[in-house]
């Protein structure tokens, strides 16, 4: 991929500009953003945004050879490009915590959100958006209403990090790691590095989205970038869509 780097000191959000003007924008156009005045989560949670110590950014794939059932895989992709980055860092203990989180141990340091741009029923673009903590402060990761941290405080010198570099690293890791997934008889090694760089397997879990809960233990991940589930119901895969996993 050969990116083209749009940079802002202030947007609403990457994410919507990207929605809103793809057509006049060249593939792989990647947008960051030192403050987002309304970054967004999943389901439309706030991602607390206001602090230019942090990697605010979104990617923009169009013409893309995908089918909606293989949308799962993206937000898995840029976890493990996030994962490897990190670990490239010296930040050895982060994982990918299905379906679009980093933590390190048991506190979050990334989310990534992904949303389609349709033409009729067909997919005319993918934006992957992603915000991960880089040089935020002990002091403002307690104000978060969840387990936070960041790069800063995972890091053994206590040195800030560039986000102009640390961009260019998760972005090239990303690079590689999506054109592999997109060699088909080479997905199971883009599974086995999700394994790898998973702490579920095994784990019991609970499945939920606003109208029902599942239980259950996962087993593994699908090419498709599901989550594979033991529960009552028996082996059942599922897909990114409005499902959060909690550890039980």
């Amino acid at each position: 991929m050969k990116f083209n780097i749009l940079s802002f000191d202030e947007i609403n959000s990457t994410n919507q500009y990207l929605l809103e003007n793809a057509p006049n924008l060249e593939n792989y156009t990647v947008v960051t953003a030192n403050k987002q005045t309304q970054g967004r989560g999943r389901k439309g949670r706030v991602w607390e945004s206001s602090s230019n110590d942090n990697l605010y950014f979104s990617l923009l794939i169009k013409s893309i050879d995908i089918s909606f059932e293989e949308l799962s895989s993206i937000p898995q992709i840029m976890g493990l490009a996030v994962c490897e980055s990190l670990q490239m860092c010296g930040i050895s203990k982060s994982w990918i915590k299905w379906p679009n989180d980093v933590f390190v141990d048991d506190q979050k340091i990334c989310g990534v959100l992904c949303e389609t741009r349709l033409k009729g029923i067909s997919l005319e673009g993918l934006i992957i958006g992603v915000g991960l903590n880089v040089n935020l402060p002990e002091t403002e990761l307690q104000k978060i209403d969840k387990p936070a941290t960041s790069m800063l405080v995972q890091s053994n010198d206590k040195k800030p990090f560039s986000t102009k570099e640390t961009l260019h690293v998760v972005l090239q890791a990303f690079d590689k790691h999506f054109k592999l997934w997109q060699q088909k008889e080479r997905r199971s090694e883009i599974v086995e590095l999700w394994r790898q760089n998973s702490r579920l397997i095994g784990k019991a879990v609970t499945l939920s989205d606003d109208q029902k809960t599942i239980y259950g233990t996962v087993v593994d991940f699908s090419e498709n970038g599901e989550v594979i589930l033991q529960s009552e119901n028996g082996l059942k895969a599922y897909s990114y869509g409005d499902l959060s996993l909690r550890l039980q």
